[in-house]
């Protein structure tokens, strides 16, 4: 039991001592004279995530030009600050859901003049697991490096030291405007890039005493990211004279960036000054929002209900788009509007904020489709020598910009989505078709009913009545063949007479009782009918009809 608890103990010791808080570092210097120098280095943690404490003391290696350890010095640690959240945006709400931790380490080391100058360095692990755009970040260290040079080649200097700190969290698909330049104390000339952060101590020793040797190698980057695209999106960029930062990160997440600036006496390289932090890309919320919703599509209505959305504004203005009027302006919350005709109109709402903060108003718009009134048909159409099979086609009377839903009822249990299809029916009798369109997306733009009857006979049958009566009543009026459609077909009724009262050549067509538009009297009529189908002439047929009335 007692080794197990050793052994729980030294486990959570261990998660601490690796656990991610390093977001970012620098190491300045500052020759104070008689080859004395002031070292500040500088380092952010995550007060989130970051379990360690900040290093005390902090051991600084300094290191030969042939990158053998000449010294450590262990800088105590004094005290913290946390970082405010600000950004250079009064019109974005400061997201509080981060914590950055910064301290400064100070100490005075006498270096006389070697070869080659001298570097220095400052190691910690580990970096956030989180982080996106390098592989394996949580064994990605940091290093925080600077160079003293010979002082054959210059007496005396200084390196840069970087002017303000770059906001802990920057927003999403919001253009990042900073100014990354620095102060130089000798008025040296200075040029500013992109560089690839230094990688540091490991998981297995976080935090070295003293700092292992140079040279030190470049974290490693995840696909796609690069040097050249450090946070994706519209690519991070700094304006090499000015200092000035520029990005639109287009990805939620933690990415860790690399600027440098190098320093020129006299048209030479001195020395480079690097720093490492790490971006929290967040969604960001503006004072102002405007957010305008209205229907995209509204069919066979000129009234337009307008939502408003918006949030944070004091006032409101709209503009409806309406060519025909300068009168298309309100400045209600969520109105109405009748546009004059159909056609596309876009209407304009600026959410007014605050009178203090006029540089946040903000605008949304909408585009609005009137359409006529939408509705739609279909045809039937059976096919030569069957009986059963029917082809379906589908009409829109009044299209709309939207796509159409159909649903069709085929009056045996069947159904169809298709604007156009074939369907054989396996029974006789008759049935009723029900067609239900519908505009997806659209305003009245939907549920437009057609329906129709159609007669299915017995396969291979054509059936000829021996009765009908022409009373008006809906049921047995006509006397016609039932059938398959053919590809020839004549039927004639004659009186008692042999006069021809009636023909046709169409099987869906039939005598009514009449012949010379009066009603013909009750009693037996002869007729004569001939059909084929496909060419080969199947039935020739002579025979009686009762009228009955």
């Amino acid at each position: 039991m007692r080794v197990f608890l050793y052994i729980a103990l030294f486990a959570l010791f261990s998660l601490n001592m690796k656990a991610t808080h390093i977001v970012g570092g620098e190491l300045n210097y500052r020759h104070l004279g008689n080859f004395d120098y002031e070292l500040k280095l500088t380092v952010y943690r995550d007060c989130y995530t970051g379990v360690p404490p900040f290093d005390n003391p902090a051991s600084i290696g300094i290191f030969n030009q042939n990158n053998a350890f000449v010294q450590q010095v262990l800088v105590p640690f004094v005290s913290l600050d946390t970082l405010p959240g600000l950004i250079n945006d009064p019109c974005t709400i400061v997201p509080t859901d981060f914590c950055y931790e910064v301290t400064t380490y100070i100490t005075i080391v006498h270096l006389p003049p070697i070869p080659g100058g001298y570097q220095l360095a400052y190691q910690r692990c580990c970096r956030n697991q989180s982080i996106l755009n390098l592989v394996n970040p949580l064994a990605a260290g940091a290093t925080y490096y600077a160079h003293i040079p010979d002082t054959a080649l210059v007496i005396s200097d200084s390196n840069p030291k970087f002017n303000n700190w770059p906001p802990p969290f920057i927003c999403l698909n919001k253009k990042l405007i900073f100014d990354h330049s620095a102060t130089d104390y000798d008025g040296d000339s200075l040029v500013y890039s992109l560089y690839n952060p230094f990688h540091g101590a490991d998981y297995n020793d976080p935090q070295p005493q003293p700092p292992y040797n140079p040279p030190y190698t470049s974290v490693v980057w995840q696909a796609p990211y690069s040097q050249s695209n450090m946070l994706g999106g519209v690519p991070l960029s700094i304006n090499s004279q000015t200092g000035l930062l520029t990005a639109t990160p287009g990805t939620l997440g933690l990415f860790v960036i690399g600027i440098k600036v190098s320093e020129y006496r006299n048209g030479v390289l001195i020395g480079e000054t690097y720093r490492d932090f790490q971006f929290i890309v967040k969604p960001c919320t503006n004072v102002v929002v405007a957010a305008a919703i209205a229907p995209n599509v509204i069919c066979g209505e000129p009234t337009v209900n307008f939502v408003n959305h918006s949030q944070g504004a004091s006032s409101y203005l709209w503009n409806f788009g309406d060519p025909t009027t300068g009168s298309d302006v309100t400045t209600v919350s969520a109105p109405d509007y009748t546009y004059p005709a159909a056609g596309t109109y876009t209407a304009t709402l600026i959410a007014y904020a605050p009178p203090a903060l006029p540089q946040c108003n903000d605008t949304a718009s909408s585009v609005v489709t009137i359409e006529h009134a939408f509705s739609t048909d279909f045809t039937l159409e059976p096919f030569a020598c069957n009986t059963s099979k029917i082809h379906f086609t589908a009409h829109s009377v009044n299209p709309t910009s939207l796509p159409t839903h159909y649903l069709w009822n085929l009056g045996d249990g069947s159904q169809s989505n298709l604007p156009e299809f074939d369907y054989e029916y396996q029974s006789s009798g008759n049935f009723v078709i029900t067609l239900v369109s519908n505009a997806v997306g659209g305003v009245n733009c939907s549920d437009t009913v057609s329906s129709q009857s159609i007669y299915i006979s017995p396969k291979t049958a054509l059936f000829v009545p021996n009765t009908f009566s022409p009373n008006g009543d809906g049921n047995n009026d006509v006397f016609r063949a039932r059938g398959p459609l053919l590809n020839f077909f004549y039927l004639a009724v004659y009186n008692r007479w042999g006069e021809k009262v009636f023909d046709t050549d169409n099987i869906n067509n039939g005598w009514n009782g009449t012949y010379h538009n009066m009603a013909s009297d009750p009693g037996v009529y002869g007729y004569y009918m001939k059909a084929s189908c496909d060419g080969v002439e199947f039935t020739e047929e002579k025979g009686n009809v009762t009228l009955i009335r």
